[in-house]
């Protein structure tokens, strides 16, 4: 036989009064409370987390920024070709030169012309130099610039504080500037070209990053005759 437990008649009107008024005030605001805190903790954690996607994000696109940018400067460098040219002013230039005003300019090789029946050289003249904190590319239609001949320019690279470049000459002496020293401006003789550049450049977040390019053994182009007075 089972015995049956019966609650005070007072007691099941308290229980009953409890459950029809549901929490009492003093109850919501701890759950309140609970709740802004996982609130604030679970907020914190997804802001840490988007922030640093977006660091990893802004990382991403500047390293490939700067490869696409050493990838372009790589194919201009490894087709350079000896052949000296004549400025706005019909004075002789290197094939290669750091004096020009720009980091470096040179003479270049594998101009594809995609239009048949347009008659132009493949070779180009390209310079490097650092404009508004951008590392940019210059390019000439022609190879024998008249004064008005303007350039071409490609922005490569944005936010860069320096860029250093470096010259290997035969003797594997590094010179910061070319033609080296040694060589006679006055001479007949093409400007010899180096063995390999090396072209640093500093940006924020990266710091110095150096690159190392081999130059082919181009052949030798007679330069172009003096422009007659």
């Amino acid at each position: 036989m089972m015995t049956r437990l019966f609650m005070p008649r007072q007691s099941r009107a308290r229980a009953a009064a409890w459950a029809m008024h549901g929490f009492t005030l003093l109850e919501l605001l701890v759950a309140l409370a609970i709740f802004a805190v996982l609130y604030v903790m679970a907020f914190g954690g997804l802001q840490s987390v988007m922030s640093t996607q977006r660091h990893v994000e802004r990382q991403t696109e500047r390293l490939a920024e700067l490869q696409t940018a050493f990838t372009l400067v790589a194919r201009d460098i490894e087709q350079i070709i000896n052949r000296d040219i004549r400025d706005g002013f019909g004075d002789r230039q290197p094939s290669l030169t750091t004096a020009s005003g720009a980091l470096i300019e040179f003479t270049r090789s594998g101009w594809r012309n995609p239009l048949p029946d347009s008659r132009r050289s493949s070779l180009q003249r390209v310079a490097y130099m650092i404009k508004e904190d951008r590392l940019t590319r210059l390019s000439w239609a022609v190879l024998d610039r008249a004064q008005d001949s303007a350039p071409v320019e490609y922005p490569l690279l944005d936010q860069v504080t320096a860029v250093d470049i470096r010259l290997l000459d035969d003797a594997n002496q590094w010179h910061d500037s070319w033609p080296p020293p040694d060589y006679e401006s006055d001479s007949k003789k093409p400007t010899p070209l180096p063995k390999a550049i090396e072209i640093t450049v500093e940006a924020p977040g990266w710091g110095r990053v150096p690159r190392l390019f081999r130059v082919p053994g181009a052949g030798v182009i007679t330069p172009p005759p003096a422009k007659a007075p």
